[in-house]
C-alpha cells in the first residue's frame, strides 16, 4: 500500500495511515492532469466526507491545492 513511509503509518495509526494515503493519492490524481505550469484541469471530489479530511489534515495539503478548491459544485451536476 503506497510507500514506506505511508506501510509504517498504518502500521502504528492505522486511522491516520488510511487519510495520509488517501490525501497522497488525491494530490497524485491533480499531477495527471496537470503536468506544467500552463496547463489546467478540473477535479471533481464527489464525497461528502471531504470537507472533514480537509479540515483535519489541513497542514498535509500545500497551500496552493487549497487555494484552487471551490466549494459550489456546477450547475451541470447539482442536485435537483
Amino acid at each position: 500500500m503506497g510507500t514506506k513511509i505511508v506501510k509504517e503509518r498504518m502500521e502504528r495509526e492505522p486511522e491516520n495511515g488510511i487519510r495520509t494515503k488517501t490525501i497522497l493519492d488525491l494530490l497524485q490524481s491533480f499531477g495527471r492532469t496537470t503536468r506544467s505550469k500552463t496547463d489546467w484541469s478540473f477535479t471533481y471530489v464527489l464525497d461528502a466526507g471531504f470537507e472533514n479530511l480537509l479540515f483535519r489534515n489541513a497542514s498535509m495539503i500545500p497551500d496552493w491545492v487549497k487555494a484552487s478548491f471551490k466549494r459550489d459544485l456546477p450547475k451541470e451536476i447539482r442536485r435537483a
